[in-house]
C-alpha cells in the first residue's frame, strides 16, 4: 500500500518540476512540497516540510486579509 503523502507527490510531480509550491491542510497542521535543486550535485530534490499548528481559525482566508481592492 501506497504511503498517501507519497501517492500526492506522485501525482503532482509535473507542478513540482514546474515551480509549483503545494501545502496540504491536516487536522493538526500542515504539509508544504517543493522542488528545489540541489547545490552539490546539482539535481532536483523535492523538499517536505511539516509544521503544526499553534492555532486555528474557523473562517476563511478573506476574513483575515482583505483581497482586492
Amino acid at each position: 500500500m501506497t504511503n498517501p503523502l507519497h501517492q500526492f507527490i506522485n501525482d503532482n510531480k509535473e507542478l513540482l518540476e514546474k515551480g509549483e509550491v503545494l501545502t496540504i491542510l491536516l487536522n493538526d497542521g500542515y504539509v508544504t512540497i517543493f522542488n528545489e535543486v540541489d547545490e552539490k550535485t546539482n539535481l532536483q530534490k523535492t523538499i517536505t516540510l511539516v509544521d503544526p499548528c499553534d492555532t486555528q481559525f474557523d473562517c476563511e482566508i478573506a476574513h483575515l486579509i482583505p483581497v482586492g481592492g
